[in-house]
């Protein structure tokens, strides 16, 4: 995959076209086509937690141990993905939704949490990374995933210990209906850390969804079919009239 470098100036990450990489920070933002999505068109850029019920999440650690869930109600006023080995949490109670608040990954396993993967498919949701304008209708600004910053002794904002090294890639362009896809909504995120997250500890980001909403489809691009050119019609047609002939003289033979 050939990636164009491109500098960000803001904190907010500028839209990007897909198979794109920049800067985010202390991070690397990187927007690629993958497999094609379309969907009927985005219901609302307020996502809840409740909204991307389904939504699948899958942890990968550095033993080889990988953990699958699919979002969902943990009670308490908090929807999100649990296993034995990791948990990733929203909380319902945000007026805005998902833009610009915390989402919280806990690794509850020994061995380091070294990549994080979310497909809205399951949930209807769309992830959205565009922070400058309004590009899918409906879709609002977005915000990619990015960690939160620490404090240093003094005071100021350092980035996260997490966000050092690590590449966030948003895969599966989604488009509405036959429009062309404008490269700011995709159905994968997948968190590759530079620091694994260590057994026992939590790290936060920031991350913008979409809905789809009930009662609204998404789904990969069907494959297009071809059609044949006239030539290879016509030459089609000439070998089809030759055979029946050939069956109507065995049958004048016969």
């Amino acid at each position: 995959m050939r990636l164009t470098s491109v500098l960000c100036a803001a904190a907010l990450a500028c839209a990007a076209p897909p198979l794109a990489a920049h800067p985010l920070a202390a991070q690397t933002l990187v927007t690629s086509t993958g497999t094609p999505y379309r969907t009927s068109g985005l219901s609302s850029a307020q996502t809840f937690g409740a909204s991307m019920a389904g939504m699948s999440v899958t942890a990968y650690f550095a033993d080889g141990a990988t953990a699958n869930a699919a979002w969902r109600d943990l009670s308490g006023g908090l929807f999100g993905a649990e296993t034995s080995l990791f948990r990733l949490t929203f909380p319902e109670d945000v007026n805005t939704g998902t833009f610009g608040h915390d989402w919280r990954l806990t690794n509850a396993w020994s061995a380091g949490l070294t990549r994080l993967v979310l497909s809205g498919l399951g949930g209807r949701t769309v992830f959205d990374v565009n922070g400058d304008e309004v590009l899918t209708p409906n879709s609002a600004l977005g915000i990619p995933l990015q960690f939160r910053p620490d404090v240093d002794a003094n005071g100021l904002e350092v980035p996260s210990p997490y966000a050092v090294g690590s590449t966030v890639t948003y895969s599966n362009v989604v488009r509405v209906g036959a429009a062309t896809p404008l490269g700011d909504v995709f159905e994968q995120v997948d968190l590759v850390f530079g620091t694994a997250l260590a057994g026992g500890l939590t790290a936060e980001f920031i991350m913008d969804t979409d809905s789809v909403g009930e009662g609204g489809t998404i789904g990969p691009v069907p494959p297009t079919s071809t059609v044949p050119e006239p030539a290879t019609v016509a030459l089609m047609a000439g070998g089809l009239a030759v055979l029946a002939a050939a069956r109507g003289a065995r049958r004048a033979r016969a």
